[in-house]
């Protein structure tokens, strides 16, 4: 994958997701189903569209490279996996705050 300006600015779609959580409640129902619909898009397109446009090379992976810097023998099936656990845990913990903030008196 070629890094230029693409590239780089390819960080702001994971940095934007994992910071969702931290993102304060009256935001959430805006953005608490983005990372479902980003998982979506994957699955429907076989991958990321942005890196498929930005790769000259069809095995090329934007998230492998990034988690590559920390376990270099990563391989794509534990890179889907980890990728899979963490947009889980985002949406686990943006609706465990949000029941956290519902008053006592309504009932679900």
């Amino acid at each position: 994958m070629k890094k230029g300006f693409l590239y780089y600015s390819h960080l702001i779609i994971p940095l934007s997701i994992l910071s969702i959580p931290s993102l304060p409640i009256k935001y959430h129902k805006w953005v608490l189903l983005c990372p479902s619909i980003l998982y979506s898009i994957w699955l429907l397109f076989d991958g990321c569209p942005w890196t498929q446009a930005t790769s000259t090379n069809k095995e090329d992976d934007f998230i492998l490279d990034m988690l590559r810097i920390v376990y270099p023998k990563l391989s794509k099936k534990k890179c889907d996996n980890v990728i899979g656990i963490v947009l889980t845990g985002v949406i686990l913990i943006s609706y465990y705050r949000l029941l956290l903030k519902i008053p006592k008196s309504v009932k679900l």
